[in-house]
């Protein structure tokens, strides 16, 4: 394939849903937000919680059977709670999208990168 294909292969307009292809959202970033300050929002946040619980008992020999009996607990049960929080940033304004998340479009946008040199790197031979 001749490069001029090749590059004409990868443009938004040959995609499906071209509102969501990596170069359109570059170049709406560049139209919209050049000369203004990007302002960016918490999208969304989400929790993971774990938690760990102990109680001291109070057990003694039973010498009747040789084992032992549990009588009860000796005050209240502890416990431990670990939390992780985890915030999302987007761009609140990102051309005609709203809080599209950062970190999803940069990963997206360096995959797309990724695999359009390394197709070009492997089908340099044919032209």
């Amino acid at each position: 394939m001749l490069l001029p294909a090749r590059i004409d292969s990868l443009q938004p307009y040959t995609r499906k849903n071209p509102r969501t292809h990596p170069l359109l959202m570059i170049n709406d970033m560049d139209r919209f937000d050049k000369h203004r300050e990007l302002l960016i929002v918490i999208h969304s946040v989400a929790a993971r919680a774990e938690a760990e619980t102990s109680q001291t008992m109070r057990i003694v020999e039973d010498s009747a059977t040789g084992g032992f009996r549990i009588l009860g607990p000796i005050g209240p049960p502890k416990m431990k709670v670990y939390t992780d929080f985890f915030a999302q940033v987007a761009f609140s304004e990102f051309g005609e999208r709203e809080n599209e998340p950062l970190i999803p479009f940069l990963e997206n946008l360096s995959r797309f990168v990724s695999d359009a040199l390394n197709r070009s790197l492997t089908s340099s031979g044919d032209s």
